[in-house]
């Protein structure tokens, strides 16, 4: 009998043999796709590599629950484990608000990976425009999500 999977490493491990062992490139590229993030940004070669940095990405930045959900719609006869509060940040958002902050994070950090090709002297315009919008997008979301806490 299989042993139930408990400890946040062990999730992440089976999430990412589950990725490697139910979606194809280019499955994978479109999964990427439908969660906003690029697949050819993911470092590594070759779909295992691709799935790992998919899964590490997620964890960081509190997208695993996110990154679950979306598999289990795509492979619903895939087991693909149940998030614990410590396998990410955004188990369960608390409110309405802390899924937009988790989204405007992401594109907060979206813009600035773009913004770190460039110099100072060379960013464009628009994506300065951008970045700084974004980034009040986050401090009121922050607010909000604090005042509603209290």
């Amino acid at each position: 009998m299989p042993s139930t999977v408990k400890t946040p490493t062990e999730i992440l491990i089976k999430l990412r043999q589950n990725l490697v062992d139910s979606f194809s490139d280019t499955e994978l590229r479109d999964l990427c796709f439908d969660m906003g993030m690029d697949y050819e940004d993911l470092p590594g070669e070759g779909r295992a590599a691709k799935a790992r940095e998919l899964v590490a990405y997620c964890e960081r930045r509190g997208l695993t629950t996110e990154l679950i959900k979306k598999c289990s719609e795509l492979r619903p006869h895939v087991s693909w484990g149940a998030p614990t509060p410590e396998v990410s940040a955004n188990v369960q958002p608390a409110a309405p608000e802390s899924t937009a902050l988790t989204r405007a994070r992401r594109a907060l950090n979206i813009l600035e990976e773009q913004a770190a090709g460039y110099t100072a002297l060379t960013i464009p315009v628009h994506l300065k425009i951008e970045l700084e919008e974004k980034r009040r997008e986050v401090a009121d979301l922050e607010d909000r999500l604090r005042a509603s806490q209290r």
